[in-house]
């Protein structure tokens, strides 16, 4: 019997937002619809860089990021 819950859920495309200061950003991720799936302050340093796109990419496909 094939199980009920798929294996492969839709992977679906969001976009960024990063708005930028001297020692922190504050990052958003929309859905296709506008809806705000998350929104998160990071550190602006190499870390934090990582980190930022790490927690953006986790939502679905970025498919782009608005500065």
């Amino acid at each position: 019997m094939p199980p009920i819950t798929p294996q492969n859920e839709a992977i679906i495309e969001v976009a960024g937002g990063v708005d930028t200061h001297c020692d922190t950003h504050t990052a958003a991720v929309i859905d296709g619809v506008g809806r705000v799936l998350g929104s998160r302050q990071f550190p602006a340093d190499p870390a934090g860089y990582a980190a930022l796109l790490a927690w953006m990419s986790s939502f679905g496909r970025l498919a782009v990021v608005g500065i």
